[in-house]
């Protein structure tokens, strides 16, 4: 059984991909432009009873229409904006890898989990290049200590759910996610550190 506290991540991450939009009721991904090179992958959400391939295939596609934007942000004002449309950008991705965790067979559970906390780290790095001047870094900073946070929790989870039951890593790939994520926890960690003696 893959371990509770990854309903704590699909929690978060249902959070984060909801946020933008609270005030709407609930519906499946909402894609509206699919980039032409992720027709191959096209599916929608599968079901608790669908196959381990379909669950990859679904994966891949959230993967490759996952948002990759950076901006060009000149003014201290806009550097909050900049990151909540970086994150709402992220919502059809999401919204993918939230409902595999609640429904997939548990390495495939490991792995949309993975690919949330990437997303995450991964804003984390085009907010980074998308400020035009260096002294706009202390500020945006401060905005993106929340979502180290939750990719922290993320790869932490990966890394005792993996420690807790092994099958949830039964091939090469699966094992080095968890390896990566106990990296990624570890540098996040020291984030999050930095970030509370600046305050």
């Amino acid at each position: 059984m893959f371990p509770r506290g990854v309903a704590t991540v699909a929690i978060v991450a249902a959070a984060l991909a909801s946020a933008a939009h609270a005030d709407e009721p609930r519906r499946g991904p909402q894609v509206v432009i699919v980039p032409a090179e992720c027709t191959v992958y096209w599916t929608m959400i599968p079901d608790a009873a669908a196959s381990p391939a379909a669950w990859d295939r679904a994966l891949s596609f959230a993967a490759c229409i996952q948002d990759r934007s950076v901006y060009a942000v000149e003014d201290v004002d806009q550097l909050e904006e900049m990151v909540l449309a970086l994150q709402d950008a992220l919502i059809p991705s999401l919204q993918y890898y939230v409902t595999a965790i609640e429904l997939a067979p548990g390495p495939t559970k490991l792995r949309a989990a993975y690919a949330i906390g990437s997303s995450q780290v991964a804003l984390m790095t085009r907010a980074r290049m998308s400020i035009v001047a260096p002294e706009l870094r202390p500020p945006l900073e401060a905005l993106l200590v929340e979502h180290a946070r939750v990719a922290h929790l993320v790869f932490s989870t990966i890394e005792a759910a993996a420690d807790g039951d092994p099958a949830l890593a039964p091939d090469a790939a699966t094992r080095a996610m968890v390896r990566s994520s106990r990296q990624t926890a570890a540098a996040l960690r020291s984030f999050g550190e930095r970030a509370q003696d600046r305050r």
